[in-house]
């Protein structure tokens, strides 16, 4: 996501700002916990309930003096139940259900844990963790929580408390804003509770990314640009605001809410996956699954420039087959000078490719498994249009001296010359699209370009221009063994090497991409800060590595000099590490990704689940009183990090229930 905050659809007054800006005030740095739960998940937090009836909660207290502690499980389905434990030596363990009087059996579902010296701990007092279960022999997976993003609305039209969902999104959605990582960001509600039509508003207000001011509209009519129901922001309503926003018009007090063309992709993406796992899936909570991804195909369609469209030209967007880059709530276009870009002070849409690259990733997913109901033409002319643009049409532009379409030369010697799509990171989420469309033959086999267009010697089809593009990728690769210094970039290049060489399987070119993925993940997964840089448990694949120092991992920003952890940077190589599994079969990227997973889920310094009861996951963290560690979450659930995280977490559960088979078109 670029970055943006502010509030929609709704007339607002400075204090009403004021107030909104201050829902989410931040706590100071953290204090740990009289009760640690890290231990729960600090090899993995997945557990398979084929190889045990009984989850193993292990955990341990500050003062040895202490005799009993309080436990509570919570399910994503809402039950919950409670069993006092006793210590020794300053540890405890329980066993669930088995020793909690009246819990339910287990069954994949995901389960929030919370400790404590009694029941009427405050929130800070609590230590937290959570574990996935699934059933690895009866090829079984839990729908992973999803309230962050919840539409509320039952495929019969049904909204709010009558939606078939409503039941689970209270209970997460109860449990969150009283949950310690709450507290701990600054957006706790004690006594809150979904059923009260006042909390409801704030949870829709301060929290939901779901535009739910559009709704209940009468969509038999487009709304501008946006020509379908459901629509996600990039952030919550009650950040949008002059700090970040356009008034419009002058003078109303209204900010329209928008998206990002990659944001609404990234959650796209992530719902589409639930889709594709949904066979295997313990009672799915959300029945018009297919209907919102479907809406949400047609609105980020609808951002795409066409063949003359009548909106104006912008940077980056020259030609038809470029999306622009997001659209307002009320179907506007958000372009140069408006919405997160107004006053022309912000310049992070420029030089940048996320938006087609995202875009193509989500459009190719869906054609890849398609959707009932789905826009199929729509999305065809769309992919269509959109690789005419990132290898065709846009070979003639260029930004600051940067074209756009950078010539890669092989490396065989064969003086081979290929495209790759503005920089390895962006390349890298345009082929994962391609990858996932390539999966129907159909698909694979569409022409994009004739023989003698552009310079292509022969016909090009989607499954050509793709092996072409993992061929270029595989190029790019610097001597020093990475793409680029940045963690984000190599973990998406990474996955889309990998991901490529399952699914060509019978190219010539498999096993060096295969190779190149392996060589470039191993040297950032042994890449650390230098001794005494810091002392946290988990080391997380991210931040940058140090030009000529490759083996050095920096987890600062910005010119800090205090440690900044970015979560949707290991949410990519969460993506990359289960791609690598799945091609490899290695043990040590299973272990790696099981401590990131982990590290999420409760073994980190905030004793806090950073993968929320709302499906939602924080973004960044840093260090305030400079001992390196992690003490400062701030109050930012993110699209990018929540969707990557989902993407990640459910490709390793396929994984490990035996549900990734991979096709193997012919080259």
């Amino acid at each position: 996501m670029l970055r943006l905050i502010s509030i929609v659809w709704r007339r607002v007054v400075l204090v009403a700002l004021m107030s909104a800006v201050t829902a989410h005030a931040e706590s100071g740095p953290v204090v740990r916990p009289p009760v640690s739960l890290r231990e729960t998940v600090a090899m993995t937090p997945f557990h398979d309930l084929d190889q045990a009836r009984d989850i193993s909660i292990r955990g341990s207290v500050q003062d040895v003096a202490t005799k009993k502690i309080w436990l509570r499980v919570t399910d994503s389905f809402g039950r919950s139940a409670t069993a006092t434990v006793k210590t020794k030596g300053g540890k405890f363990s329980a066993r669930f259900p088995k020793d909690f009087r009246g819990a339910a059996e287990l069954v994949p579902a995901m389960y929030f844990i919370d400790a404590a010296l009694s029941e009427g701990a405050a929130p800070s007092a609590r230590g937290e963790a959570a574990v996935i279960v699934f059933a690895a022999q009866q090829r079984r997976l839990p729908d992973l929580p999803s309230a962050f993003t919840t539409d509320l609305r039952g495929a019969d039209g049904s909204v709010d408390a009558q939606s078939p969902e409503w039941a689970r999104m209270r209970a997460m959605t109860n449990l969150y804003y009283h949950s310690r990582s709450a507290q701990l960001a600054g957006a706790d509600r004690p006594g809150f509770d979904l059923a009260k039509p006042a909390d409801l508003a704030a949870f829709k207000r301060d929290v939901a990314l779901y535009d739910f001011d559009a709704r209940d509209r009468d969509w038999a009519t487009p709304l501008g640009r946006r020509v379908a129901r459901s629509f996600w922001q990039a952030v919550w309503d009650s950040w949008f605001g002059p700090s970040n926003d356009n008034e419009r018009p002058a003078g109303s007090g209204i900010y329209p809410a928008f998206t990002f063309a990659n944001d609404t992709a990234d959650i796209l993406v992530s719902h589409l996956r639930r889709w594709r796992v949904r066979p295997a899936t313990e009672q799915p909570v959300e029945d018009d699954l297919a209907t919102l991804c479907n809406e949400v195909l047609r609105n980020l369609a609808a951002m795409q420039r066409k063949e003359n469209d009548s909106a104006p030209v912008q940077l980056g967007v020259e030609g038809p087959g470029a999306f622009y880059y997001g659209m307002f709530a009320d179907g506007e276009l958000m372009l140069d000078g408006t919405g997160w870009f107004h006053g022309g002070k912000r310049g992070d849409h420029r030089r940048g490719g996320v938006f087609l690259g995202r875009s193509l990733w989500a459009i190719g997913e869906a054609l890849g498994q398609p959707l009932p109901g789905m826009p199929e033409t729509t999305l065809r002319e769309t992919l269509r249009l959109g690789l005419r643009w990132g290898f065709g049409l846009a070979r003639t532009h260029s930004d600051e001296g940067q074209p756009y379409i950078r010539a890669i030369k092989a490396r065989d010697g064969s003086k081979t010359v290929r495209a790759l799509w503005r920089s390895p990171g962006e390349h890298a989420y345009l082929l994962l699209g391609l990858l996932a469309a390539c999966e129907r033959k159909e698909i694979a086999g569409l022409t994009i370009f004739e023989a003698g267009e552009f310079g292509y010697a022969e016909k090009q089809t989607v499954a050509s221009l793709t092996q072409q593009a993992l061929d270029a990728l595989a190029d790019a690769v610097q001597p020093e063994g990475y793409w680029s210094t940045f963690a984000d970039i190599d973990a998406t290049a990474v996955e889309a090497m990998a991901r490529g060489a399952s699914v060509f399987a019978g190219n010539p070119s498999a096993a060096r991409w295969r190779d190149v993925a392996v060589k470039v993940a191993d040297g950032w997964l042994a890449a650390k800060p230098v001794e005494g840089a810091y002392r946290g448990p988990v080391l997380l694949p991210v931040g940058r590595r140090v030009p000529g120092q490759p083996g050095e991992l920096r987890y600062r920003a910005h010119e800090s000099s205090s440690t900044h952890l970015t979560y949707f940077h290991a949410g990519l190589w969460l993506q990359a590490l289960a791609e690598l599994e799945v091609l490899t079969g290695d043990v040590r990227y299973t272990r790696r990704f099981e401590e990131v997973a982990g590290y999420f889920c409760g073994n980190n310094p905030f004793d806090a689940r950073m993968f929320t009861e709302l499906g939602g996951v924080y973004n960044f963290v840093t260090d305030t009183d400079g001992d390196t560690v992690e003490d400062r979450l701030h109050f930012d659930l993110y699209p990018e990090s929540t969707a990557f995280v989902h993407i990640g977490v459910l490709r390793h559960l396929q994984q490990r229930a035996g549900l990734t088979p991979n096709p193997a078109p012919k080259p």
